[in-house]
């Protein structure tokens, strides 16, 4: 099996929040890890080392699927 590289859950859980037309550009940096992360054009998160990005096995969906609901923290 290979190395897969994985984000943080807080940096997942921080882009998932926001609203699809600010998930694109996207960046933080990692309150777990110390990286700094990215969502590129094609919805991928990945991790910028150097300005280089490195493709994660994460990805932000364009919507929920049907009947899932998202937890933010707000009403």
């Amino acid at each position: 099996m290979g190395n897969y590289l994985r984000p943080p859950d807080d940096v997942y859980w921080r882009f998932r929040r926001l609203t699809v037309d600010k998930q694109i550009g996207a960046e933080c940096i990692s309150w777990e890890d110390g990286y700094s992360y990215r969502v590129r054009a094609d919805r991928v998160i990945c991790r910028v080392v150097d300005g280089v990005e490195i493709e994660t096995i994460d990805s932000l969906p364009l919507r929920l699927p049907a009947g899932a609901s998202i937890l933010t923290g707000v009403h």
